[in-house]
């Protein structure tokens, strides 16, 4: 899912409607449409705004660490008998 799904998932998750986040990012709703419809590429302090206005963070991920992240993302827990994933130990470790 990239970037743009993700923040169309999100907004639609939260029942946000792209007017309210347009006004919070102090962004024109002709614009800000067409960055949600990936017609204008925009600057990482935007889509910075974009993922803040919906409650979460534009960070990278490192590829081998995709699949933990989705499943985090998805909310699927862990079995009784699965290990800790290395991104799960990893975040412990920085609390």
């Amino acid at each position: 899912m990239n970037f743009l799904d993700q923040i169309r998932s999100r907004r639609l998750l939260l029942g946000k409607p792209v007017p309210v986040i347009g006004r919070e990012i102090a962004m024109q709703l002709p614009n800000l449409y067409r960055v949600l419809t990936g017609k204008h590429d925009t600057k990482a302090s935007t889509l910075e705004a974009l993922a803040a206005s919906l409650n979460a963070e534009w960070v990278l991920v490192p590829k081998h660490f995709v699949p933990e992240v989705a499943r985090l993302v998805s909310g699927k827990t862990l079995a009784l008998d699965d290990v800790p994933s290395a991104i799960e130990r990893m975040l412990d470790a920085n609390k």
